[in-house]
């Protein structure tokens, strides 16, 4: 584990200048799907720069991020210095340091494949309270159809550091039904 929680120690200045964001889209369709409210607290699994506590500060909840890496933990400390509602504790997704019931909702964005789905669900049950949501949230893009999208997948599998191995890992239909099971 701790090889995985340092592999973003000195990458933070590469999340700052091009990790994209994600849409403030987010929030109707958890609305929607989990009765998401403003006011709400948000515990965001893997914060790392903060870019998805923003979305959920913007619609007035409030956001614990949970960040593995002291590096990433800090500039999302920094980027959300001014936000209401937003303070960053160092922790991972199996073992948060959070109390008990202190969240409605748990999000991971980007991240979800470099948890144990097991110890993160069992984790994520003792951290929330009712209704007890869950949301994984993943930026896609297409790796066919396109000279492009082709292009560029050819490119990560060529050079890519360990792109195989981790890209596997981001669908895995029995590690996500292990982890809404609990819920």
């Amino acid at each position: 584990m701790s090889e995985t929680i340092h592999r973003f120690d000195d990458r933070v200045q590469d999340y700052l200048q091009g990790r994209p964001g994600y849409p403030a889209g987010i929030i109707p369709v958890l609305e929607t799907q989990v009765g998401l409210q403003s006011g709400w607290t948000v515990v965001d699994i893997g914060a790392g720069t903060g870019l998805l506590s923003q979305v959920f500060l913007d619609a007035g909840c409030r956001v614990v991020g949970v960040e593995p890496s002291p590096q990433m933990a800090e500039a999302g400390r920094l980027a959300l210095a001014d936000a209401p509602g937003f303070r960053m504790v160092e922790g991972q997704a199996e073992a948060t340091g959070l109390d008990d019931e202190v969240a409605e909702l748990v999000v991971a964005a980007q991240a979800f494949h470099w948890f144990d789905p097991d110890a993160a669900a069992e984790e994520w049950q003792r951290i929330l309270r009712p209704p007890r949501a869950v949301a994984i949230i993943w930026n896609r893009r297409p790796k066919t159809g396109s000279a492009f999208a082709e292009a560029y997948e050819a490119f990560l599998q060529a050079w890519g550091i360990d792109y195989g191995q981790v890209s596997e890992r981001y669908e895995d239909p029995a590690a996500l039904a292990r982890v809404f099971e609990g819920g």
